[in-house]
């Protein structure tokens, strides 16, 4: 087996030193904050915020091309070379893992893991540098007791549990994990909630918080006279 995906997720896990700043692109919204007493009304700009694949493989065909599959009758494969398909039979399919500066290296399917191995605490803060793919439920019909007090402890640290999972084949995950707990007639109870996540978010749009950012303002765009507004509502 390949530990090559497992070794390269577990840097991407590592607290970013760097920032990435780039206030470029976006579209200016203002941000609004009124009550009775206050009247905030502040500037700002919107854009989506990129997701970053932490290990990324690729399949290619025996000449190095990327390969589709397509259901023809049945699977199909078939590599791409200059844009032109050659079809080729399953077993010729290598898959290739692809690193930041661009260094390609074949490397073999992940196992189905039998177990959730930490590897380290993070503050629950840091929940938010993840882009999630699915949101699971873990408990112990055992050693529920024992597993509360792991609950606890990260309750009153406020952190989280952080591992590898993946369900196997070319695909692996950082798995965060970290108690919900409620009480019910006086009873309290409590399950482990288990976060997979295969991206993690790239925010640009680091602001200093003791001096301004200086940038222009475009003239805003006039709105079609006799139109009514397009009617909105909060749905939470």
């Amino acid at each position: 087996m390949s530990k090559t995906i497992l070794e390269h997720i577990k840097k991407e896990i590592e607290v970013v030193e760097e920032l990435n700043v780039d206030y470029k692109g976006g579209f200016r919204i203002s941000l609004v904050l009124e009550d009775e007493q206050n009247y905030i009304n502040i500037p700002c700009k919107m854009r989506r915020v990129k997701a970053r694949d932490m290990a990324k493989v690729e399949r290619r065909g025996p000449r190095g091309g990327r390969v589709e599959g397509h259901y023809e009758g049945g699977k199909k494969y078939y590599e791409v070379i200059d844009g032109v398909k050659h079809e080729i039979t399953e077993d010729q399919i290598r898959y290739v893992q692809i690193f930041p500066d661009g260094r390609e290296m074949e490397v073999n399917p992940l196992p189905r893991f039998s177990e959730l191995r930490v590897a380290k605490t993070i503050p629950r803060s840091r929940i938010e540098e993840f882009v999630i793919d699915g949101f699971y439920e873990l408990w112990s019909e055992t050693d529920n007791v024992a597993l509360w007090k792991i609950a606890e402890k990260l309750m009153l640290e406020d952190k989280a549990l952080v591992g590898l999972f993946s369900f196997g084949g070319f695909k692996a995950y950082t798995a965060i994990i970290y108690p919900v707990v409620k009480s019910l007639d006086g009873q309290k109870y409590y399950v482990m909630e288990v976060l997979l996540a295969s991206q993690k978010k790239e925010f640009r749009g680091w602001m200093p918080i003791d001096k301004p950012i200086k940038t222009k303002r475009p003239p805003k765009k006039k709105a079609k006279e006799g139109l009514p507004t397009f009617q909105a509502s909060l749905i939470a």
